[in-house]
């Protein structure tokens, strides 16, 4: 069995330039694997169209990939516990650029559930090592600002999809836009392969006690009670956040007359907002406490996303989508580095893919369930579902408690 340590922490956590260094070049990557994961929401009204498919087929389009994402979250989780933090991000990536040609090459709708599937694998493979190492490489007192420094790169990934879709729809058709991020993919690999270079000249191999601490750390150190009541108050918010970034597009489409490609660009401003959020949610957190700063995060999702429901004008829905972009992503450092607080370090990969288990499995539900509501009752029923759920995510993180002392 294989007890290598990821990357040298004990070197890492004194050299302040690798740290920069592999915190940049991990951002990025989550930037590369992210773009891809938001495209096809916003090409829901055309997939309708182009392929004859009802809004419930559709919502299965997106359910799909979802359930393959789920079922494949805890064999990354320990994966990522046994091979080097890089080494997988780099097989990650490789997926991604693969699943992105084949996607612009796809012939049918089921050929671009099966490529949208392999997007949402490579996905699952990228987070537990991503977030183990975030983790693993800044102390205590700076973690939740590195992971949402880190959170950023995907809400550019998330942000800069759709909008690159919005852009160039009309003039190139909605498959060249999946080419056109290959090439990012691949040159962020290059960049991990540099850097996986760098530290295997510098980083220390870790001491036999960190081995021999890694090896008693059982799976059990991880389900604790605490933990598990966390990780669900986590599903079920990302549950009703999924069923409106799902939706929100075809709701502007069909309920507001906006165009797909103005409703791309209005998807892709809730993660744009994320960019200055996640950053800030982590330093928010570290200042203010993890828990409290994510109670806040969610109460201000739940507000704004409840005036995006009777906003009267096109303008109107911009600026709250803004705003709830801007609460959605602050919490991302906070919930992250309460996942480090909870759980020992030597089973972080693991921690970090029970963390998104329940966000996969409970946003795959979402699709299907919010377009079944929305084929049955009208499309704006979209706005009380998620509400509620995000209402339940509030509550629920309210009954968590203190985490035990982790080493």
């Amino acid at each position: 069995m294989n007890h290598s340590w990821p990357l040298g922490v004990a070197r890492l956590n004194s050299s302040p330039s690798l740290q920069k260094a592999s915190l940049l070049t991990i951002s990025t990557a989550h930037f590369v694997n992210h773009v891809f994961l938001q495209i096809h929401l916003a090409l829901i009204p055309v997939f309708i169209n182009e392929f004859s498919i009802s809004l419930v087929a559709a919502g299965l389009m997106v359910t799909i990939p979802l359930i393959c994402e789920t079922v494949g979250t805890i064999p990354s989780g320990l994966l990522a516990d046994r091979m080097k933090h890089i080494d997988q991000v780099v097989v990650s990536l490789s997926i991604t650029a693969v699943a992105a040609a084949l996607t612009f090459l796809a012939p049918n709708f089921y050929a671009i559930i099966a490529t949208l599937s392999l997007l949402t694998v490579a996905t699952t493979l990228y987070h537990p090592p991503a977030y183990s190492l975030t983790a693993e490489i800044f102390p205590r007192q700076h973690r939740s600002k590195a992971l949402g420094v880190h959170g950023a790169g995907g809400t550019l990934g998330f942000s800069l999809g759709p909008i690159s879709l919005g852009l160039l729809i009309v003039a190139t058709g909605w498959r060249f836009v999946y080419l056109l991020w290959v090439a990012p993919v691949v040159m962020c690999i290059a960049l991990l392969l540099r850097l996986r270079a760098r530290t295997s000249r510098s980083a220390e191999v870790a001491t036999e006690q960190q081995v021999s601490r890694r090896t008693q750390e059982s799976v059990r150190s991880v389900l604790t009670g605490a933990f598990i009541l966390l990780v669900g108050t986590f599903g079920i918010n990302a549950m009703g956040r999924q069923v409106i970034s799902s939706l929100m597009s075809s709701y502007l489409v069909m309920e507001r007359g906006i165009s797909v490609a103005t409703a791309s660009v209005v998807l892709g401003l809730i993660s744009a907002a994320g960019l200055v959020a996640a950053p800030l949610g982590g330093f928010l957190g570290d200042r203010f406490g993890d828990k409290r700063w994510l109670t806040i995060s969610y109460l201000g999702t739940f507000g704004t996303l409840l005036g995006m429901a009777y906003a009267s004008s096109l303008s109107q829905i911009v600026l709250l989508v803004l705003v709830y972009g801007a609460f959605s992503f602050s919490g991302m450092g906070p919930s992250t580095s309460l996942v480090a607080t909870y759980t020992p370090t030597g089973r972080r990969g693991l921690a970090y893919a029970l963390y998104f288990l329940p966000i996969y499995s409970l946003s795959a539900v979402a699709p299907t369930l919010g377009a079944i509501v929305a084929q049955n009752h009208g499309i704006w029923t979209i706005f009380p579902v998620a509400l509620a759920m995000i209402l339940a995510g509030i509550l629920a993180l309210q009954l968590t408690k203190k985490p035990p002392v982790v080493r």
